[in-house]
């Protein structure tokens, strides 16, 4: 054994002097899921290093579960040091709902000389499913705050480095985009501006280092359950909200529930929507991205357009105790909320909808989702409800869910076989017909002149046209199943 002692730092440090065996892989890091299902889970990862002294040309990633194993072989040069990244292609899939396992994965390679370096090992509990998972993140920024176009820059590279992994509300303060509810709920939440918040955890540097860190430590947290987010559009602007819930194994737990608005392609002219830029000029550092270099900018920067502004919450921001456990794995919950009138102030083709579930007792957010409105037509066919989303995904409606029925378009309603006659009229208007049904004559302006029921009887309905001024008037014909309108024209 010899001592070195470095002097300029006054540390000492101890090491043997020995000789490095001739073959010796390891394991020097691995990623064991914590949470694995029967229909899919996420992959084995890790990192294989060679601590012998000669190359490593062949070597195989194995992993068991105790009762069978998967071979991952590998050809691949390591010499001394070297490092291998692998992810093993075989998922964990033997391991059923509500049972645990001991996963051991190991690198094995021929007259490997040290072996106790060779496997890491976890117990990982068996699940209906695994969850996707995405992270929330908040940015608290304000156009006066001239520190915050850090905070715009870290938040555009966060949604294009991790696509829908990442989803991030800009909360705005004391300018012309500030949500007042929104704005107060995170002031109590953070130490300054700009700050972020990464899946409501401790306030932030929102720079994309400190986003990235945040988000990296959170995407392979358990999200607990799916969820699915149906924000309908009435024909009269209503929209109505619907979240599924899917849980991927039994709590008994409360969750909470938040529902937010975030709107793209925010813009103006004049000074109320200019950026403070304290990085103009460079003596703060260099600063580039969301389109500019900010160190080349001025100190108000005019021209920009702003994304994923929190607009509106439609619960209170911090969520409602809207999920009362205890839950039953794979088995779908829905919250609706109550119909809103949507703002004209919001464009609806900018705007999305986000979800999130959160942790009743400590406020983080577990999962998160985001959804454009859904233009909806409902439609009922022989008593049964149905909804066209979006022009074409059509599904029925069955209790509290929507259930893709697998076509595109509407069943046809049952034909109704409707003659009006004579048309035009100067006396009696007969309209006959081929089912029970409520008839009504109705004017341009939408005023019901007239109405009578059919219940079968051999002359079908008849109206007096002596009563009505000349015009055209639509006839609508409802029965059980459906509606047909026909047109009539009054002479006089």
């Amino acid at each position: 054994m010899k001592k070195i002692i470095l002097l300029s730092s006054l540390l000492t440090v101890s090491f043997s002097l020995t000789h490095a065996q001739s073959i010796d892989a390891a394991i020097s890091s691995a990623d064991i899921p914590n949470y694995v299902s029967e229909k899919g889970s996420p992959k084995i990862t890790g990192v294989v290093k060679n601590f012998g002294s000669e190359d490593l040309t062949d070597f195989d990633i194995v992993w068991t579960d105790g009762f069978e194993s998967h071979v991952y072989s590998v050809s691949e040069t390591l010499e001394t040091g070297e490092s291998y990244s692998f992810t093993h292609p075989d998922e964990i899939l033997s391991v059923p709902m509500g049972f645990s396992a001991n996963i051991i994965v190991s690198v094995e390679v021929a007259g490997d000389e040290v072996e106790s370096n060779n496997s890491a090992n976890k117990m990982v509990e068996g699940v209906a499913f695994v969850p996707k998972k995405r992270v929330f993140g908040e940015e608290a920024t304000g156009l006066w705050c001239g520190w915050c176009p850090r905070g715009m820059v870290g938040m555009e590279y966060m949604e294009e480095e991790y696509g829908d992994d990442w989803i991030g509300v800009a909360v705005h303060n004391s300018d012309i985009m500030e949500n007042a509810d929104y704005d107060d709920w995170i002031g109590t939440k953070i130490s300054g501006y700009p700050s972020g918040l990464v899946d409501r955890g401790g306030s932030i540097n929102p720079a994309w280092s400190s986003l990235e860190a945040a988000f990296e430590a959170q995407i392979n947290d358990f999200a607990v359950a799916d969820i699915k987010l149906y924000p309908m559009l009435m024909d009269d602007d209503q929209v109505e909200v619907r979240v599924e819930f899917n849980f991927a194994r039994d709590y008994d737990q409360d969750y909470k529930v938040a529902v937010l608005l975030a709107e793209n392609g925010l813009s103006g002219t004049g000074s109320q929507w200019a950026q403070a830029n304290y990085y103009s000029g460079g003596g703060a550092g260099q600063l580039s991205g969301a389109g500019r270099d900010w160190h080349n900018e001025p100190s108000y920067v005019s021209g920009l357009t702003f994304n994923d502004v929190g607009r509106q919450p439609i619960t209170d921001v911090e969520g409602e105790g809207l999920l009362d456990g205890p839950f039953t794995a794979d088995s779908p919950v829905v919250v609706t909320l109550d119909p809103f009138t949507w703002d004209s102030d919001y464009v609806m083709a900018n705007t999305r909808v986000i979800a999130l579930l959160i942790n009743d007792n400590s406020g983080k957010v577990i999962n998160a989702v985001e959804e454009h409105l859904m233009e909806t037509e409902i439609v009922e066919v022989d008593g049964v409800t149905y909804y066209i989303i979006d022009g074409d995904t059509f599904q029925k409606w069955d209790d509290n869910f929507l259930v893709p029925t697998g076509i595109a378009t509407a069943p046809a309603a049952p034909a109704v076989d409707v003659k009006i006659y004579p048309n035009p009229s100067n006396g009696m208007i007969n309209v006959a017909l081929s089912e029970e049904a409520e008839v009504l004559m109705i004017d341009m302006m939408g005023k019901v002149v007239a109405r009578a029921n059919y219940v079968g009887n051999a002359n079908g309905v008849q109206f007096n046209s002596d009563f009505l001024s000349a015009g055209v008037y639509n006839v609508v014909v409802k029965t059980e199943n459906t509606t047909v309108t026909e047109r009539v024209t009054v002479i006089k």
